[in-house]
């Protein structure tokens, strides 16, 4: 079993280390036309956010800094696409582990990152932040449309990443059209 968990473990750091390895800039605009400006780019902190597993259960909370940029696609079309990053940490709540092959122990804490572009979509600019630099921190859950657009039509993502890892319990990822690697456990 421990050398199933450990090839299992070997498995998804060498999937995430493929996905991550990139430079930060490559990483987030994959999937926004090579040739958009951009147009804003700034973090925030999110605090608190509930992070749900395989089965639709929330086995933890998350506070991290989103990094996001913002390209025009089409002055003429309003058109937009966005990509963005998070970085930060989790705490275990108990409960259904993520991966859905056991059960996870409340506090357990660990490392997050998570990336994800939209698709183009139409949008009204209109700023309500500044386009760039740190935007502050909000407690979840955060419309980040709402900093930058109003009437915003036909939004919704391209693809998505997401990463969690522990120091001793495990590491579970999950990203679009993929099933999910890994899990984490309350013993591993």
């Amino acid at each position: 079993m421990k050398r199933a968990l450990s090839i299992t473990a070997a498995f998804l750091l060498v999937a995430l280390a493929t996905t991550s390895s990139a430079s930060a800039r490559t990483t987030i605009t994959t999937g926004c036309p090579w040739n958009a400006p951009l147009i804003a780019s700034g973090s925030y902190g999110v605090t608190d956010e509930p992070v749900l597993g395989t089965q639709g259960n929330v086995w933890a909370t998350a506070n991290y800094t989103r990094t996001i940029a913002v390209y025009r696609v089409s002055t003429s079309s309003s058109s937009y696409c966005v990509a963005w990053r998070d970085t930060g940490s989790f705490t275990t709540v108990a409960g259904p582990s993520p991966g859905g092959s056991g059960t996870v122990a409340a506090g357990i804490s660990g490392t997050l990152t998570r990336t994800g572009v939209t698709t183009n979509f139409t949008a009204t600019w209109q700023p309500n932040v500044p386009t760039s630099g740190y935007l502050g921190s909000y407690p979840a859950p955060v419309d980040w449309t709402s900093f930058y657009f109003g009437n915003v039509q036909g939004l919704d993502l391209v693809w998505w990443t997401n990463s969690y890892r522990t120091s001793a319990n495990g590491c579970w990822a999950n990203r679009t059209g993929y099933p999910s690697i890994g899990d984490i456990l309350s013993s591993y």
